[in-house]
């Protein structure tokens, strides 16, 4: 896919957390959308100007039913880099019925001050499958290992579910004016 930018407005985000919380208007460029059981793995690489706390964009996963008129909500999974307390983190958030995060420092992954590139597989061990978050060094085929998570594939055996691939962008702040623009290169996703 060609380079592309995204552009999030001041009090965008992607999260759900209790009691009350549930913000899905982040800005996004889903590129893909196929059967879940399709999916094998996606990529993007991307550089932006981090000054807000929560300041972020990535990969992003979106899993819906297939029947419309089921009203289960979306589920989602989402990788990249956050802005957290005044540092530059790789960040994951899974959302099942509630969404859970996790920080790395970026510094301690690779430069701060080139592109980022996340990597989301679906993999299968002797225990089963799962998606499996990867950074990826400038530069580098290494994959680094980030977060396993597990119920992602669950749902190829309850019924119908869509997925949808692509990227996004957000800024969570509500005190400033400015938008945070990404640049993206080299989305690649894959399907079986």
């Amino acid at each position: 896919m060609p380079s592309f930018s995204l552009s999030a407005n001041p009090g965008t985000d992607i999260w759900r957390k209790p009691p009350t919380t549930d913000v899905f208007n982040a800005p996004t460029k889903l590129r893909s959308t196929k059967p879940l059981s399709a999916f094998h793995s996606a990529s993007v690489t991307f550089s932006g100007q981090w000054t807000e706390q929560y300041d972020q964009a990535g990969l992003l996963l979106v899993l819906q039913p297939r029947n419309s008129s089921n009203d289960t909500p979306q589920k989602w999974l989402k990788t990249g880099v956050e802005l957290y307390n005044g540092v530059v983190q790789v960040s994951t958030v899974a959302c099942d019925r509630y969404a859970d995060w996790s920080v790395t420092p970026l510094a301690g992954l690779g430069p701060v001050d080139q592109p980022v590139t996340v990597t989301i597989q679906r993999e299968e061990d002797q225990h089963g499958h799962s998606a499996w978050v990867y950074y990826v060094p400038p530069g580098s085929n290494e994959k680094k290992p980030l977060r396993e998570v597990c119920w992602f594939t669950v749902e190829e055996g309850h019924g119908e579910w869509d997925l949808s691939v692509g990227a996004y962008v957000a800024r969570p702040e509500t005190n400033v004016t400015e938008t945070l623009t990404v640049e993206f290169s080299d989305l690649d996703i894959n399907w079986h």
